[in-house]
């Protein structure tokens, strides 16, 4: 009677799992496990999909599952296609009990249904499934007896110690390599003294697995609080014969076990030759937490040879503890050039204001490698007193200091260093001043406005374009045109040079702020000559139309050809770029260009121009 009951449970499910409209046709989970047995991969998928749905559905039936895993098994044991067989496993791992241990244990020896069947049987618990894997290994060989002794290791199981003691002695080499691996998971006492044993060479295992497996035996040691045993074994590793690339894993061992105990091996690695030993000794003095653990490190640095010093420099900085600023520092005085570039780098992280002079002195004279270093660390310290530190130092350096203090300021969006910059833009060397001017046209704000314009009105005739476009990127970055033309017209009463007036008049233009037209209209009669050049370009560069009355006056009326043509191109320039004018205003300007152009030059401007006005009598004048 239960049997019938669980029978009707699993037919409702399969009948559940079938689209609405097909239920008359739904196929039982009894017919799908009869079908199974015949059932090839590829054919129709009905018979899998049945079985596999009722299996992802039955877990909160035991009835149900306890029914289709049997006949599963039955699957099993029958003489099914191999096919079939597979399949019947793969669900047997999701629904098998210890009741299906030994159908599942029978193949475990079948060279084709081994790695199925120990997939199915990994899946279920409880010491069963370990007495098992240990009787089918007596009678399985090649891959399916590594699997096995592989899924021994994956368990941790304990009854296998013996067996995988003796098959470290197999002519089998895998077998041999997986018995000691399989014994470093198990990590009982017996296991690691096996290992202890072997990794001394008393068997015939592979030297290289052994201290692998020995290894893994230590941290599945440590793992479970055995701290004492996990670093004995560490030690033997790291002090032995091994491949350095296992000495390194077991420092590492000894580092999770020890902490800050360990160090005097991490120092130890670090001076020593091997590669692979320094690299992972490196990478621990960068994680080994502790101030005491920084102040050892930076105390060992001088000692060992400099490609250890290089490693050591470059973990200090990665550390970012400044116990270990005044030995990085003396490390850039180092006779070696490496060690040298290392240290300045590591500054970068470490440095402080004190850092300031060094790091400069490096940027100024030291090699192509240590200027590029000390100035990228300049440009990286941290600290809000770094940014006053350089500008106090500004004020006391050379020029060619200077410029490396300059260019660092402006990387830092130093601000607070414009006054100083004022200051430094009127040197007596010409590359600090046009350091100080690009630093400026980025640093100054809108409060710096009449200090730019009067930089401006002392600056140096060659200097004026330099000291001009910094006014000019400040006022457009604040959106202070206007005040910026203020003072330049202010200016403009009392100057009497030539150049300083024909550069305050390219800066208003520059600047294109309206409240400047007035005074520029003025200067296009100037009497001096230079004068009314400079106000022509101002007025070509403005950003509308407004000045191009003025400029055609100055093509039709001027006695100097050279304004002619100058204010005949501004017009056309200033036609071309207005999106203010409409098509036929365009035209028109074109046209009353093209009446007073004298050679081909403007000619084939004003025609480029005209090709955009997308008329029909721009065509015909075409």
């Amino acid at each position: 009677m239960k049997y019938n009951i669980a029978l009707l449970h699993v037919t409702i499910i399969a009948v559940l799992l079938v689209p609405a409209g097909n239920s008359a046709e739904a196929m039982t989970v009894d017919e799908a496990l009869a079908n199974l047995r015949n059932y090839k991969f590829g054919q129709d998928n009905e018979t899998l999909n049945t079985i596999r749905n009722a299996a992802t559905q039955s877990f909160d039936n035991h009835s149900v599952r306890a029914h289709l895993a049997d006949g599963l098994t039955e699957i099993l044991e029958s003489d099914a296609a191999y096919d079939a067989k597979q399949f019947a496993c793969r669900q047997l791992a999701l629904i098998g009990s210890e009741r299906h241990i030994p159908a599942l244990a029978r193949h475990l020896t079948d060279e084709k249904l081994s790695h199925i069947a120990l997939y199915a049987l990994v899946h279920i618990s409880g010491p069963q499934v370990d007495k098992a894997l240990l009787e089918a290994l007596e009678n399985a060989n090649g891959r399916a007896g590594t699997g096995i002794i592989t899924a021994l290791g994956e368990r941790s199981a304990v009854i296998a110690v013996d067996k995988l003691t003796e098959l470290l002695d197999s002519a089998d080499k895998d077998a041999a390599s997986e018995s000691a691996r399989a014994l470093g998971r198990i990590a009982t006492d017996r296991a690691a003294k096996t290992l202890e044993k072997a990794f001394a060479g008393e068997t015939g295992a592979d030297p290289i697995v052994v201290a692998d497996a020995f290894l893994i035996c230590a941290d599945r040691v440590l793992a479970r609080g055995d701290k004492d045993l996990a670093v004995a074994i560490y030690r033997k590793v790291y002090t032995s014969h091994s491949k350095n690339f296992i000495r390194a894993t077991a420092l590492k061992g000894l580092a999770d076990s020890l902490n800050d105990q360990a160090l005097p091996f991490v120092i130890e690695s670090l001076g020593g030759e091997d590669g692979k030993l320094r690299t992972m000794a490196a990478q621990l003095a960068r994680q080994m937490p502790g101030n005491q653990v920084t102040i050892t490190l930076a105390g060992s640095l001088p000692k060992p040879p400099p490609k250890s010093q290089l490693l050591l420099l470059t973990a200090l900085g990665l550390r970012g503890d400044k116990a270990a600023l005044s030995a990085v520092q003396n490390a850039c005085g180092s006779t070696d050039s490496e060690v040298r570039i290392a240290a300045l780098e590591a500054l970068s992280k470490l440095g402080n204001a004190g850092s300031v002079p060094l790091l400069v002195e490096h940027a100024v004279s030291g090699s192509s490698a240590e200027q590029i270093a000390a100035r990228t660390s300049l440009k990286m310290l941290r600290g809000k007193e770094i940014n006053n530190a350089m500008t106090d130092h500004l004020k006391k350096s050379d020029s060619r200091a200077q410029v490396v203090i300059i260019d660092a300021l402006t990387e830092r969006n130093a601000a607070e260093a414009t006054p100083a910059l004022l200051v430094a833009a009127e040197s007596d060397n010409r590359q600090v001043r046009q350091a100080c001017f690009k630093a400026l046209s980025e640093l100054a704000d809108k409060n710096e406005i009449p200090a730019l314009v009067d930089l401006l009105v002392r600056t140096d005739s060659k200097d004026n374009k330099q000291a001009g476009k910094a006014l000019v990127l400040v006022a457009h970055r604040c959106s202070t045109e206007q005040q910026a033309s203020w003072n330049i017209v202010a200016k403009l009463g009392d100057i009497r040079s030539t150049d300083k007036r024909s550069a305050l008049l390219q800066t208003l233009g520059d600047l294109g702020d309206n409240s400047a037209l007035p005074v520029l209209r003025k200067s296009l009669s100037d009497a001096d000559q230079d004068v009314r050049y400079a106000t022509i370009t101002a007025l070509s560069k403005w950003p509308d139309a407004k000045p191009m009355p003025d400029l055609l006056k100055v093509a039709r009326t001027s006695e100097n050809n050279i304004h002619r043509i100058l204010a005949l191109r501004g017009y056309i320039n200033l036609t071309a770029a207005s999106g203010q004018l409409p098509p036929d205003q365009k035209l028109q300007c074109c046209k009353r260009a093209m009446r007073i152009a004298t050679n081909d030059a403007e000619k084939k401007k004003i025609l480029a121009v005209v090709s955009g006005v997308k008329t029909a009598d721009s065509l015909s004048f075409a």
